[in-house]
C-alpha cells in the first residue's frame, strides 16, 4: 500500500509537471481524437484563434479553423498521424474573427495504452513572417527586376534584343504568365510585336500586328496604364473562357511614352494579383523601355539619352550610385541618400570607404580588387553600412564594371538594396534553430540519428552520457557494434517495413556502453526524407533498464508475499496438529515411565509372594518380549518428539524466510537470516554438496531481511546448480562454503562454491536482466540481476571472483547502518 500510495504520488506530479508545460507553451497545443474532435487545447491555441476553452472542447478543429479548400489536405495529415506517422506542414487557418493565420503545423501520433489512438498538434503562428518573407521576396525581386532591366537595356546591341531581355525579365521576376511588348509604327499607327515570353495558347502569330479595335490598341491610344482584375464581365478581356482555362487573375498593360509620344505597349496576363509595388515597378519598366527605344530610334540626341539614364536611374526603388576608381562617389540617387539619411552633397563629398562598417572593409576592398585582375565584371556581396544616425544597415550590394571607349576600367555602377528586415527575420530563424537543436542536446530522451545502414549520424547529450563513447567516436560507429546481432537485425527488418510504408512502431533493444554495462531501450524510430526518399533514421530512445529490473522485484515481492502468505497458513495449519502430537508423546513419554513404575513394584510383589508367581511373571514377560519393549518404547518416544521439533524448527525458518513480521529497514541478525535460508535451501543442497559454515560475531545491520533472504538463497541455488553439473560429470560432491565477518562499519558475507565457474566471456554479463546460460525451466535469467538491485539499494556492493572448472565466490559488502531506508 505504501509503494502504491507513492507511486499515485509520482504520477500525479508528473501529471501536474506535464500539464504545466503544455499550459506554459508558446505553441498553441491540441489533442485530437480520431473524427478530428478537440479533446485537449491549451491557453496559446485559445489565444491563437480567439476562441473560448469551453468552445474548443469537443469541437470539430476542421469546421473552427481550416478553409475548405485545404479540408481534404488537413483530413490527410491527421489519418497519418493516426495511422502512426508525425507530419509538418504549414497552411492557412481561420481565426474565429474571419482573419486568416499562416501556421506551421507539427502534428504526432499520440499512443497511450488502452486508448484509442489520437494526435498531438502544435501550432505556430508564422504570419508575420510570411508576410516579412513575402514582402521581402517582392522587394528582392522588384530590386532585381529593375535593376536586370536597367542592364538589359544598357547592354543591349539593338531594339530586339533588348526589348526581348525586358520580356524575359518580367516573365522571372514578376510571375506573370506572358508578356508582350509592341512598338507603334511611325506610317500607319499599328502596334507590331517585338518581343515575346512566356507560353500561352491563344496568343501566336496572328497577333504580331494589332490594330486599333484591339484593347492593346485602346491603351496606346489613350495613353494611360491599364491594371485591372479579370472578371467575367471585363469589357477589356476579349475571351473569359479562355482567361478562365488559363487560370488568369490579372492584367496590365503600360503605355511606351516618352513625353507625349507614345512608342508602344508592354503588357502582361499574371496568375496572381498584382501588388501596388509590382504595378510601379511594371510602370518603371515601361518608363524605361520606353526611354530604350526612344534612344535606340535615334530620335535623340546623346545627351537626351544620358538625361534618360538619368531619369531611371533617379526612379530607381533601391539605392543607386556611381563610384569612381578612387573609391569616391560620382552620382547618388535619392533613393539611396534616403536609404542612408544623407543629403546628396553629403555623400558626393565622400568616399564608399566612410560609409561601410568597420569589419566589412576588408572584404569589400578584396572584392574590388577583382576588377583591377580582370577576373570578374559583376559582384553581389551583402555588406554592413552605417547609416548617418549611427544605425547599421544590411544590403545586398550588385556592383557592376564600367568601361570606357578604349576598354579600360572607368567607373562603377553600383545598385544597393536594404535587405535589413531580411537579415533580422533570418537572425530570428537562426536564434529558432539554436533553440531547437538545444532542446535536440537537452532532451530528456536519447536522440540518435542514423543512415539506413545504422551508422550513428549525430546524437545529444544524454544518449552520449548512456554510451560512454566520446561523441566524436561515437558518431562513427554503427549500431552493430554497440547491439546484439539478433536484435541488430529485429531492427533493420523494422526500418525495411517502414521504408516499404508499415507505420512506425516501438522497438525494445539492449545496447553495451563503453564499460561493458547493458542498457536496455526503448526505441520509437521515424525515417528522415529528403526529396520524398527516405534517407536517414531518428530514434528517440528511453532508457528502461531500472523498469525491467523493478518489474523482475515487483514480481519476486510479490511471489514472495504469495509465499509467505501460504507458509504461514500452512504453519498455522501445521502448527495445531503438530502441537497435538507433541503433547501426546510427552504424555506417553510421562505415562510410560509411570506404567514402568508399577510393573517393577508388581515384579516385586510376585518375587515376594512365592516362586510360582514369580515363574508366571516371568513366562509372560518373555511372551510379551516386555525387556525388548521396556528398552526401545522410550527411545521410539525420544526420537518421535525430535522429530515433531525438527518439523517445528523447518515451519518457522520457512516463515521467517518468506514472510517476514516487517517490511521495512529494521536491525536484523544475518547469521540467522543465513540459518534461515540454509533450512530453506536444503533441497536444492542435501544431494548434491556439504555445506561448512564459519559465522562470526556480527552486529546487528539495519536492512530488509526479507530481501536479503532472497539473495542469499539466489546465490545458494546457483551455487547447487553449478555444483549439480559438476557432480552429473564425476560422481563427487560438491562444498559449499559460507562466512561471515565484520569489517569497520561493513559486513562481509562470502559464499564459495566448487562447481564449474563462469566462464570469462560471459562475466561481464551475470547481472544482466534475463541473461542465462542454463537451460530452459531451470533458469530465468533474474535472479542476480535482483540480487544486485537489492543489494545496491542497501548502499552495499555484490562482486565475484571466478575461475572456470574450478567454481565462483560471490561477496557481499553490507553497511551495519544503510543508508537505503
Amino acid at each position: 500500500m505504501k509503494n502504491a500510495s507513492s507511486a499515485e504520488q509520482s504520477l500525479a506530479g508528473q501529471t501536474a509537471y506535464l500539464n504545466t508545460l503544455v499550459e506554459v507553451s508558446p505553441l498553441g497545443i491540441a489533442v485530437l481524437d480520431r473524427e478530428g474532435r478537440i479533446q485537449l487545447s491549451n491557453t496559446a491555441l485559445e489565444r491563437l484563434f480567439q476562441y473560448s476553452h469551453q468552445e474548443l472542447q469537443g469541437a470539430v478543429l476542421d469546421d473552427l479553423f481550416v478553409p475548405e479548400d485545404q479540408r481534404s489536405e488537413c483530413r490527410g495529415h491527421t489519418n497519418a498521424c493516426l495511422a502512426g506517422e508525425s507530419v509538418h506542414f504549414t497552411g492557412r487557418r481561420r481565426r474565429r474573427d474571419g482573419a486568416f493565420l499562416d501556421v506551421e503545423v507539427y502534428a504526432v501520433p499520440l499512443i497511450v495504452p488502452g486508448k484509442p489512438p489520437e494526435v498531438l498538434a502544435l501550432y505556430h503562428d508564422i504570419t508575420a513572417r510570411r508576410q516579412i518573407e513575402v514582402e521581402m521576396e517582392e522587394r528582392h525581386r522588384l530590386a532585381a527586376l529593375a535593376g536586370e532591366i536597367g542592364i538589359a537595356l544598357t547592354g543591349a546591341e539593338t531594339l530586339e534584343h533588348g526589348l526581348q531581355s525586358c520580356a524575359e525579365v518580367l516573365i522571372r521576376h514578376m510571375h506573370v504568365a506572358c508578356a508582350r511588348i509592341w512598338t507603334a509604327s511611325g506610317q500607319d499607327g499599328a502596334l507590331n510585336l517585338q518581343a515575346a515570353a512566356g507560353a500561352l495558347a491563344r496568343l501566336g502569330a496572328d497577333d504580331t500586328r494589332l490594330r486599333q479595335a484591339f484593347s492593346i490598341a485602346q491603351i496606346a491610344l489613350s495613353g494611360e496604364p491599364k491594371f485591372i482584375n479579370l472578371a467575367g464581365n471585363e469589357p477589356w478581356l476579349g475571351d473569359p473562357e479562355w482567361a478562365g482555362q488559363e487560370h488568369l487573375v490579372a492584367f496590365a498593360a503600360c503605355p511606351l511614352k516618352v513625353g507625349e509620344q507614345v512608342l508602344g505597349v508592354v503588357a502582361a496576363f499574371a496568375r496572381r494579383s498584382l501588388t501596388d509595388a509590382a504595378r510601379q515597378a511594371f510602370a518603371s519598366v515601361a518608363h524605361s523601355i520606353a526611354q530604350f527605344v526612344e534612344r535606340k530610334r535615334g530620335e535623340q540626341s546623346l545627351r537626351e539619352s544620358q538625361d534618360r539614364f538619368r531619369t531611371a536611374f533617379e526612379d530607381a526603388p533601391y539605392g543607386m550610385c556611381i563610384v569612381g576608381l578612387d573609391g569616391c562617389f560620382l552620382h547618388a540617387n535619392a533613393a539611396l541618400c534616403q536609404m542612408l539619411g544623407y543629403a546628396r552633397e553629403e555623400l558626393l563629398a565622400g568616399a564608399w570607404q566612410q560609409i561601410t562598417h568597420p569589419d566589412d572593409l576588408e572584404r569589400s576592398r578584396q572584392s574590388l580588387a577583382q576588377f583591377s585582375r580582370g577576373e570578374v565584371r559583376t559582384i553581389e556581396i551583402e555588406k554592413r553600412y552605417m547609416r548617418k544616425d549611427g544605425q547599421v544597415l544590411w544590403a545586398h550590394v550588385r556592383i557592376v564594371a564600367a568601361q570606357d571607349s578604349s576598354g579600360r576600367l572607368s567607373h562603377f555602377i553600383t545598385q544597393i538594396e536594404d535587405v535589413t528586415l531580411r537579415k533580422l527575420a533570418e537572425d530570428r530563424l537562426r536564434a529558432s534553430e539554436e533553440r531547437y537543436r538545444e532542446l535536440f542536446e537537452n532532451a530528456g530522451d536519447l536522440v540518435y540519428t542514423l543512415d539506413l545502414d545504422l551508422r550513428i549520424t549525430a546524437l545529444n547529450r544524454l544518449a552520449v552520457q548512456t554510451m560512454g563513447y566520446p561523441r566524436e567516436e561515437a558518431v562513427r560507429m554503427s549500431l552493430s557494434q554497440v547491439m546484439e546481432a539478433a536484435e541488430c537485425e529485429s531492427f533493420r527488418g523494422l526500418i525495411a517495413r517502414m521504408t516499404a510504408g508499415a507505420p512506425s512502431a516501438q522497438f525494445e533493444a539492449g545496447i553495451r556502453t563503453k564499460e561493458g554495462r547493458r542498457v536496455t531501450l526503448e526505441v520509437s524510430p521515424r525515417l528522415i526524407y529528403r526529396d520524398g526518399a527516405p534517407v536517414g533514421i531518428q530514434a528517440i530512445a528511453r532508457n528502461i533498464t531500472g523498469r525491467d529490473v523493478a518489474e523482475m522485484e515487483l514480481r519476486q515481492a510479490q511471489k514472495l508475499e504469495s509465499v509467505g502468505r501460504l507458509a504461514a497458513g500452512i504453519a498455522h495449519e501445521i502448527n495445531t496438529p503438530l502441537q497435538f502430537v507433541g503433547d501426546n508423546v510427552r504424555f506417553l513419554q510421562d505415562s510410560f515411565q509411570k506404567i514402568g513404575a508399577l510393573l517393577a513394584s508388581l515384579r516385586a510383589f510376585c518375587e515376594q509372594s512365592g516362586p510360582a508367581l514369580a515363574a508366571e511373571l516371568g513366562r509372560l514377560e518373555e511372551k510379551l518380549d516386555a525387556g525388548y519393549l521396556a528398552r526401545e518404547i522410550p527411545e521410539a518416544l525420544a526420537q518421535t518428539q525430535e522429530g515433531v521439533e525438527r518439523v517445528v524448527t523447518i515451519v518457522r525458518a520457512m516463515k521467517e524466510f518468506a514472510y517476514p513480521d516487517f517490511k521495512d529497514h529494521v536491525r536484523a541478525d544475518l547469521n540467522k537470516a543465513l540459518l534461515n535460508t540454509l533450512t530453506v535451501a536444503r533441497s536444492e543442497l542435501k544431494y548434491v554438496a556439504d555445506v561448512e559454515t564459519e559465522l562470526g560475531e556480527l552486529p546487528m545491520v539495519v536492512c530488509s531481511v526479507g530481501d536479503l533472504n532472497q539473495v542469499f538463497l539466489n546465490l545458494l541455488v546457483n551455487a547447487a546448480h553449478a555444483i549439480s553439473d559438476v557432480f552429473q560429470q564425476t560422481g563427487r560432491r560438491g562444498k559449499i562454503r559460507i562466512r561471515t565477518e565484520s569489517q569497520n562499519d561493513q559486513v562481509l558475507i562470502t559464499i564459495a562454491d566448487n562447481g564449474t565457474g563462469i566462464p570469462e566471456g560471459i562475466r561481464n554479463r551475470i547481472f544482466d536482466p534475463f541473461f542465462t546460460t542454463k537451460e530452459v525451466g531451470r533458469g530465468t535469467g533474474q535472479g542476480l540481476a535482483i540480487a544486485r538491485a537489492v543489494v545496491d539499494r542497501h548502499k552495499g556492493s555484490l562482486t565475484f571472483e571466478s575461475e572456470a572448472g574450478r567454481g565462483t565466490t560471490f561477496f557481499i559488502s553490507l553497511p551495519v547502518e544503510s543508508s537505503g531506508h
